[in-house]
């Protein structure tokens, strides 16, 4: 009985993980949608007009797309080095023009009060779209054929990349 209940459980866990791996993977899919601009794809995602980003998503996604044991430490040493140039060139000013959110000239609304165009805005906020593709790999890899273990030896680079995205 007590072995019946273990293998019903696991089945259980099998089901949930190829569920969330299900939703991992339409993740992905919907990003490299808008990054196609695919006309069903959501049109207002300010981050990708980040420079550098739709760039390093679509390599991310092309070179990436199934995140094997062998790869993945090019993968981390990718992620790592676009995160980092990123954190590295946060703009110093934060008023900006607000061309993205068609406000007025130099980042000053109809009330003459300035702001943050949408693509700042993103750029402060530590890029919610590049994290959540750069988890979504990850743990559809984990959930997957890693077995829910990190590849030997590459502990150490996928530790580096979850605490950069983490926050």
């Amino acid at each position: 009985m007590e072995f019946a209940s273990h293998h019903s459980s696991h089945s259980g866990q099998s089901l949930h993980d190829d569920e969330l791996r299900q939703e991992l993977r339409r993740l992905l899919n919907i990003t490299q949608q808008l990054l196609s601009g695919h006309p069903g794809a959501p049109r207002h995602t300010p981050e990708l007009h980040v420079p550098g980003v739709s760039g390093f998503l679509s390599k991310l996604l092309a070179e990436y797309s199934t995140l094997t044991e062998e790869r993945v430490g090019p993968w981390a040493q990718l992620v790592t080095q676009f995160l980092d140039a990123h954190s590295r060139d946060l703009p110093l000013a934060l008023l900006t023009n607000s061309y993205v959110t068609g406000g007025q000239g130099a980042g000053e609304d109809e009330d003459g009060v300035f702001g943050l165009s949408a693509v700042e805005a993103a750029r402060l906020s530590g890029l919610p779209l590049v994290r959540r593709v750069v988890l979504a790999q990850l743990l559809h890899a984990w959930l997957g054929h890693w077995g829910r273990r990190a590849p030997g030896g590459m502990e150490e680079a996928v530790g580096g990349v979850v605490r950069k995205v983490g926050g």
